[in-house]
């Protein structure tokens, strides 16, 4: 019996040991499985990124360049147009590309952007200012405008205001006012420089005794000791330093465009030259001539369609036709 016993109990060990193993076999089936589905679910979504990244990244790269063409061509498109108007101005083109290289370097030492530093130039030529003055101006006119934390438009104004004084011969209430609207104590410095206090100095221009000459040069004078240095100071600040990135940025784009900016305008010369040719002009006759005969077929096909709306059919005769 004892023995018996003994078999029994021993089968009943050796039967409850393999359910435990099947148990703990399961248990790593059901483990693996967990594991490679995290490990997939893992891989999948790197995979993803990765793909997504990369797209980006290309995506960004091709907007990138897309930038630097167009944006070197237009700065080309701007130099060549600029050097012209300045060879007009300053009577050769040495003189041109010299002014525009002067302004190049003018515009890294400010928060004013090159083509808006163009156009005030431009507009100080235009009234007549002398070339080797302009720049000695825009400094102290920039200046000035930058502590009063002016935009571009503001610079324009304050150097059209100068322009029409030049251009009148003497000091008027209505450029100084120009200049007061600005933010400039124009009276206040003019009165200063002439010696006389501000109403004295708005009688004198009443009576046109101010000439433009001294009002100019003792206004610039007043704003170079007022306000003297803050553009550089303020293209050191965030506006500042994002508009000199935006220069570099175009000026850069613009040099690597330049042997390509050339390649298009010569182009476009021989397709300009081609076109007015002969032979081109006599093919385009043709060309018009096929169009107009194909647009005849067409009216032709439209009047015979529409012409059978003109009158009432009856479905049978619709079929019967």
């Amino acid at each position: 019996m004892k023995l018996a016993s003994l078999f029994v109990e021993v089968g009943a060990n050796v039967n409850n040991f393999e359910r435990g193993m099947k148990n703990v076999r399961s248990e790593i089936d059901q483990t693996s499985k967990h594991a490679s589905f995290f490990s997939n679910a893992l891989s999948n979504a790197i995979g993803y990124g990765i793909a997504n990244a990369t797209t980006k990244a290309i995506s960004g790269l091709g907007n990138l360049v897309s930038s630097v063409v167009s944006t070197g061509i237009a700065f080309n498109n701007l130099e060549q147009n600029s050097t012209l108007a300045f060879e007009t101005m300053l009577g050769s083109v040495d003189k041109a590309k010299m002014f525009l290289g002067d302004l190049k370097n003018f515009a890294k030492k400010t928060p004013f952007e090159l083509p808006g530093l163009i156009e005030s130039s431009q507009r100080l030529l235009a009234f007549g200012f002398d070339a080797q003055k302009v720049i000695p101006m825009m400094t102290n006119i920039g200046d000035a405008v930058a502590g009063l934390g002016g935009s571009p438009e503001k610079l324009n104004r304050v150097i059209l205001a100068f322009g029409q004084i030049k251009a009148k011969g003497k000091v008027m209430a209505g450029e100084m006012m120009q200049l007061t609207e600005a933010g400039i104590p124009a009276w206040e410095i003019l009165a200063k420089k002439i010696g006389v206090t501000i109403p004295e100095a708005m009688k004198l221009s009443e009576k046109g005794m101010i000439d433009s000459a001294t009002a100019i040069e003792g206004i610039l004078g007043g704003l170079g000791e007022k306000f003297g240095g803050l553009m550089e100071k303020q293209s050191k600040s965030f506006t500042g330093l994002s508009s000199n990135l935006k220069d570099l940025f175009t000026q850069r784009s613009g040099e690597l465009m330049k042997p390509w900016f050339d390649v298009i305008k010569e182009g476009l010369g021989s397709v300009l030259r081609i076109m007015s040719t002969p032979r081109f002009t006599k093919f385009f006759e043709g060309l018009v001539k096929t169009s107009q005969r194909f647009a005849n077929v067409l009216l032709k096909v439209q009047r015979i369609f529409f012409s059978m709306f003109d009158k009432e059919w009856s479905i049978g005769e619709f079929f019967e036709s």
